[in-house]
């Protein structure tokens, strides 16, 4: 009996963290999203849907460092109304102490955002 529980329990938690993965791939197709927006009030909308995710993903794991990284970058877009750089700031600091913690879905999810980011930069007029 106890031998189930302990596999209910293991089923459960495994289902958690996938969901939870979910959650972190949504915020970064978000932020991506919002980056590539020439409309501030769309773009901030986006923005704050992703903040709320990360910022959950937080609340459950304070060393989440790729949640920190999402906030990094969203407080620090020029065109976002409500940047804040000190916030970038600390969310980077956090995201650097906490960089040893990051998952391979987490990898895999911030390969997605440099990629994304890298096209942005190759298509911007010098």
């Amino acid at each position: 009996m106890k031998a189930l529980r302990l596999l209910i329990f293991l089923v459960f938690l495994l289902q958690i963290s996938d969901v939870y993965s979910q959650n972190i791939k949504k915020g970064y197709s978000q932020l991506i999203e919002g980056l590539n927006l020439k409309n501030q009030t769309e773009q901030a909308e986006l923005f704050l849907k992703s903040i709320t995710i990360f910022d959950k993903a937080v609340l459950k794991d304070s060393t989440n460092s790729a949640a920190y990284f999402g906030l990094s970058i969203i407080y620090s877009v020029d065109n976002y109304t409500h940047k804040d750089y000190f916030r970038a700031w600390n969310n980077y600091q956090k995201s650097e102490k906490y960089k040893d913690n990051l998952t391979e879905d987490n990898i895999e999810t911030l390969t997605l955002y440099f990629t994304a980011q890298d096209v942005r930069r190759r298509n911007k007029k010098i």
